[in-house]
């Protein structure tokens, strides 16, 4: 007779489990929370002429300003130092 192994007893395995959900969990969260607004309400209406069309499916060409909104700061390599 087989006897069956009861893996969801094993700590080892509950403690992995709540590993892969807990990062679930977190990376779905950090989605919703990359999901940013716009600045500038003129902005948003420059890019909703620009890229809204892209954005729906309705033209085809590229992106002139991009797919998302990008909150970030890209630092100058070439400026002195103060």
């Amino acid at each position: 007779m087989v006897k069956s192994k009861q893996s969801f007893h094993n700590p080892l395995f509950l403690t992995a489990l709540s590993m892969v959900l807990l990062t679930a969990l977190v990376l779905t969260s950090l989605s919703s929370v990359n999901a940013a607004t716009f600045g500038d309400s003129n902005f948003e209406k420059t890019w909703q002429q620009s890229d809204g069309p892209v954005s729906a499916g309705q033209a085809n060409r590229s992106w002139l300003w991009g797919q998302t909104v990008w909150a970030g700061y890209e630092g100058y390599d070439q400026a002195k130092p103060n």
